[in-house]
């Protein structure tokens, strides 16, 4: 019997380990720097470009001061910012142009980037338009607590296959008034498919001892 449990325990353990592992792309770890982008209750969104990424931020409530400024969404190094200031909120629109890339494949992949600090609820969906399909994902709440976390974004292999296309990535974070979000480490994961197989090891390990 102790060798049967510890047969289940041993699958299970290397289940756990590789569940652990997966396979990362990452999209953008900031380190390069763009600057800060400003919109008042008197200008259109405004925007910059560094590279293949673009920075919008929207001007969606302003404050009830003329011409004051109403929200900030700047790439520091090595992470990205949004702050708004006393009684107002933003949209800010972070859109990539991204290659084709070979590497984008496999079952259960998701978006994830590091939250680093939020003190507000805020959300971020994410659309896609690319060569061989686009997606549009409802938003995903950012919730105000705990400070730091990892917020992670399911999708399915079929659009993990439209985005190995290329073509152009959008994430819109929008959130309640003076809500303040730093994020870092955009990343598309897939985790190791090897593991499921481990745990038909252990379970066949425990067959195996049973019989014996």
């Amino acid at each position: 019997m102790k060798q049967a449990v510890s047969a289940i325990l041993t699958g299970l353990t290397a289940l756990s380990f590789n569940l652990s592992q997966a396979a990362v792309i990452t999209l953008d770890d900031f380190s390069a720097v763009q600057g800060t982008v400003v919109t008042t209750t008197a200008l259109a969104p405004q925007s910059t470009v560094l590279g293949n990424r673009t920075i919008r931020v929207i001007n969606t409530a302003p404050s009830p001061l003329a011409n004051s400024f109403v929200n900030v969404a700047a790439v520091s190094g090595p992470n990205f910012a949004i702050s708004n200031p006393s009684q107002t909120n933003s949209t800010v629109e972070l859109i990539y142009a991204l290659g084709a890339n070979a590497a984008l494949t496999g079952a259960m992949p998701s978006f994830v980037f590091d939250v680093l600090s939020r003190d507000r609820e805020s959300s971020v969906a994410i659309s896609f338009d690319g060569a061989l399909g686009s997606f549009s994902l409802l938003p995903s709440i950012i919730p105000p607590a705990p400070p730091a976390a990892i917020m992670l974004v399911a999708i399915t292999p079929a659009q993990l296959n439209q985005l190995a296309g290329g073509g152009a990535l959008k994430l819109t974070f929008a959130g309640i008034d003076d809500y303040d979000l730093t994020i870092d480490n955009l990343r598309v994961t897939v985790p190791v498919p090897a593991s499921l197989a481990l745990v038909g090891l252990g379970l066949l390990g425990f067959g195996l001892r049973r019989k014996s």
